[in-house]
């Protein structure tokens, strides 16, 4: 008899890549969806220094064992996240639950995303930040991705 170890899938990738079109497929084959938005969000308004650990925290007790789920994020977003240098809520997690973790990394060309980031945003100053720091957050997202199974 074959077991079948529950994963937790974990998206990310730059805004307007397509993580919530993944998301949906994935919700259709059976995954739980886990509203990172949302629970950021909520921790945001609290305390937006302690979030990773909240969320890690906050996933490890929430995670059903025969359940496979999707997130779509990461565990330290926050205001000028890609400022951060080193990030170990995966291995955090790792440690933490049995499932399988999956890190999908999604990626769109920067063009596309800057396109599709403008068509959402209403204000030009984030527009300006968002295309001033691309660079900058592509580059750590790439760093946290590579750091998350080092």
């Amino acid at each position: 008899m074959v077991v079948a170890i529950p994963e937790l899938v974990v998206l990310c990738g730059m805004m307007g890549c397509g993580k919530t079109t993944l998301d949906r497929e994935l919700e259709r084959l059976g995954y739980v969806y886990i509203d990172f938005d949302h629970i950021y969000h909520d921790c945001i308004q609290e305390n937006w220094k302690n979030c990773s650990g909240k969320m890690v925290d906050w996933v490890v007790a929430n995670l059903e064992p025969g359940n496979d789920y999707i997130i779509d994020g990461w565990f330290t977003w926050h205001v000028m996240w890609w400022l951060d240098q080193k990030d170990t809520s995966i291995q955090s997690l790792t440690s933490s639950v049995t499932h399988t973790i999956r890190l999908v990394l999604v990626v769109i060309s920067k063009a596309e995303t800057l396109q599709r980031y403008e068509a959402k945003e209403a204000f030009p100053e984030r527009i300006r930040e968002f295309r001033q720091t691309y660079d900058a957050r592509w580059t750590n997202l790439l760093s946290k991705v590579g750091d998350a199974f080092g």
